[in-house]
């Protein structure tokens, strides 16, 4: 990775030198843009070229904001990590208001949500998943993963994790997203981490399964801190480098995606 300061930060209507620095590292990403002198240089940063950044951004797990930090310089200039399994992971939306547990366990195993079952784990009458500690490790028991309850979130423990065992389920508190649902917490799957080691430098995107029935959820794209400040505790596949012999209700579970209603 490169080294060395950053540029100064970049916001919408900012002039300088730092402008055609932009302009430079975007045109090694956007090549045809160049070509169709849609990348020019320029000392401005105008409405056009904020769009321009809007897409790399939007494309390059940060946060799509227009604002050039150092988030966005340190992926421009090559000087952070990404682990990126969005081409790996299949998005999905959950099938009901209370039922995010389900559709988060059938990403990360990319399976079909009818393959995910209940098992001996506590819901309620309309499925919402009781959030007692103890539950919660069952279920996970129940589904083949492993539980972190106290996660250390930082971004080189995250992205140990990440490494080792690929796409994790996050539970996370309901404000996640604005408390709907009617549950105190919510479930997603972070696919995507892009970082320099530093939290405020940091980036995540999840597939999220809410809203309901949206054919394949959202995709939300936040800064580390704002992420793993409502994340409760984070859930992996715990089959990485051993054999794995699942019980019978693992089995219903690794059905592959396809075969299930």
């Amino acid at each position: 990775m490169a080294s060395g300061k950053n540029p100064k930060w970049l916001f919408p209507g900012d002039k300088g030198p730092e402008v055609e620095k932009l302009c430079e590292l975007l045109s090694l990403h956007f090549f045809h843009l160049k070509k169709s002198n849609m990348i020019k240089s320029r000392t401005k940063y105008d409405p056009d070229l904020e769009s321009i950044v809007q897409r790399y951004q939007g494309g390059n797990v940060l946060v799509c904001d227009g604002i050039v930090d150092d988030a966005t310089w340190n992926a421009l200039l090559g000087k952070d990590k990404l682990i990126d399994y969005r081409f790996q992971v299949m998005p999905q939306s959950q099938k009901t208001y209370s039922t995010c547990w389900k559709a988060a366990t059938a990403m990360i195993y990319n399976i079909n949500q009818s393959a995910v079952t209940t098992g001996k784990a506590n819901y309620d009458k309309d499925k919402f998943i009781s959030t007692d500690q103890s539950n919660l490790d069952l279920y996970a028991k129940e589904h083949g993963l492993n539980r972190e309850r106290s996660i250390r979130a930082s971004p080189s423990a995250i992205s140990s994790l990440l490494s080792l065992h690929g796409a994790l389920m996050l539970e996370a508190k309901a404000e996640i997203i604005g408390g709907a649902g009617g549950a105190d917490m919510h479930f997603m799957v972070l696919v995507a981490l892009r970082t320099d080691g530093v939290a405020g430098n940091s980036t995540c995107t999840c597939w999220d399964p809410w809203p309901p029935n949206s054919l394949i959820g959202s995709e939300r794209t936040l800064k580390f801190s704002e992420l793993f400040g409502l994340v409760r505790s984070v859930f992996y596949k715990n089959n990485i480098g051993k054999q794995f012999r699942p019980s019978e209700t693992q089995k219903a579970i690794l059905e592959p995606l396809g075969t299930g209603a």
